[in-house]
């Protein structure tokens, strides 16, 4: 999967919306960290439960770490409240590419809409209280490999680490 994403990013055939000039996208260890892409620090307690079970941060990096992991099961959430929400997106149809993006876009779109300006949002409470499966999965893709990081992204998550 890591190579996967590496030749997506790399292609300008896939026209992978990179983040802009000062965002950036959260990504699991196991995936490369070119400008724009920020992972946890490597060797260092990152799932949740792993902190639950141990209380305070050892250093910075954990506690980076901490918030990091936890952004992710926020977005994890959202994907499988946004999926369930929309049985079509878990089992896509066989139509024009186009037109599975556009299912895609109106989806979120409708979902986004709800969350913004619905007073009672049942999917993010059963969420909220684990019922909608296991969002600390350990990630098969863990890679301790350090070539997988770019400096420039290493230095804006030191930065962020620091601000904490």
């Amino acid at each position: 999967m890591t190579r996967v994403f590496g030749t997506v990013l790399e292609s300008s055939i896939m026209n992978f919306p990179h983040p802009p000039e000062g965002k950036y996208y959260l990504v699991d260890a196991g995936y490369p960290t070119p400008v724009g892409y920020i992972g946890p620090y490597k060797r260092e307690r990152y799932h949740l439960p792993e902190f639950r079970r141990q209380s305070g941060f050892r250093n910075p990096n954990e506690y980076f770490n901490f918030y990091h992991s936890s952004l992710r099961c926020t977005i994890e959430r959202t994907f499988g409240v946004w999926k369930n929400r929309f049985r079509i997106l878990q089992n896509m149809p066989p139509y024009k590419f186009r037109t599975q993006v556009r299912i895609v876009c109106a989806t979120m779109g409708i979902h986004n809409f709800i969350r913004r300006y619905s007073q009672n949002e049942v999917e993010f409470d059963q969420a909220e209280e684990g019922n909608m499966g296991d969002e600390d999965n350990d990630d098969p893709l863990d890679n301790d490999d350090p070539l997988d990081e770019a400096s420039s992204s290493n230095d804006l998550r030191d930065k962020i680490r620091m601000n904490l």
